[in-house]
């Protein structure tokens, strides 16, 4: 299966993906948000085609999202927000989703907590084997795409900055993690999460 890679056109788009999102828990219908977005330019962008081209990628976004979880982020802070944002972008992108558990993850579980362009480079040279859409990218389009990537992650608190690449290790609060964990704890892995503190975290709120 081929990596979706329209993200390029911005990072997390975390105020305009709240505002679909409150647009939709108030019409639960797609089709009438799409209609109300554009019809009012609640994206605030210059051109019709650059208000569908986001909305669209906002919906692809928060539609891997649960019900629950889709609650939830109308209803909590923008910390956690940002954390079911960031969530929603990793299900729907497996390239980032591949990228955030077989780099990032596993230099957190060694205790390596730089990220450089160079383990960027080395995995998409990696995965242009089994994807040969990425070496069918031009050069300024696979910048684009890692420049993108930088601002999500550091949009979502992971690098302390982007230009030292130091990994900061999230903190999920106890009511996103429930929320997640009722999802499917698996995800909590893109969150940089052990095996073993999955297993802990599913046991400690099986209990309660």
């Amino acid at each position: 299966m081929k990596y979706k890679l329209s993200f390029s056109s911005g990072g997390l788009l975390i105020p305009e993906s709240i505002k679909v999102m409150e647009v939709y828990g108030r019409l639960g219908d797609w089709d009438k948000v799409r209609e109300e977005c554009l019809d009012h330019n609640l994206l605030q962008k210059q051109t019709l085609a650059s208000s569908q081209r986001m909305l669209r990628e906002i919906r692809f976004r928060l539609s891997g999202l649960t019900d629950q979880e889709r609650a939830f982020l109308l209803s909590s802070g923008y910390e956690d927000q940002t954390h079911l944002l960031y969530l929603g972008v990793c299900k729907y992108y497996k390239f980032i989703r591949d990228f955030i558990l077989e780099v990032i993850r596993n230099k957190i579980l060694t205790f390596d907590t730089i990220l450089s362009r160079v383990d960027y480079d080395r995995f998409v040279d990696y995965k242009m084997e089994s994807h040969p859409e990425l070496a069918a990218l031009s050069d300024s389009s696979s910048i684009k795409l890692r420049t993108v990537i930088w601002r999500m992650l550091g949009e979502v608190g992971l690098l302390g900055s982007t230009k030292t690449g130091i990994i900061i290790p999230f903190m999920l609060s106890e009511e996103l993690v429930k929320v997640i964990i009722d999802d499917n704890p698996e995800w909590l892995k893109v969150f940089l999460f052990s095996d073993r503190d999955i297993e802990r975290l599913v046991m400690k709120y099986d209990d309660k």
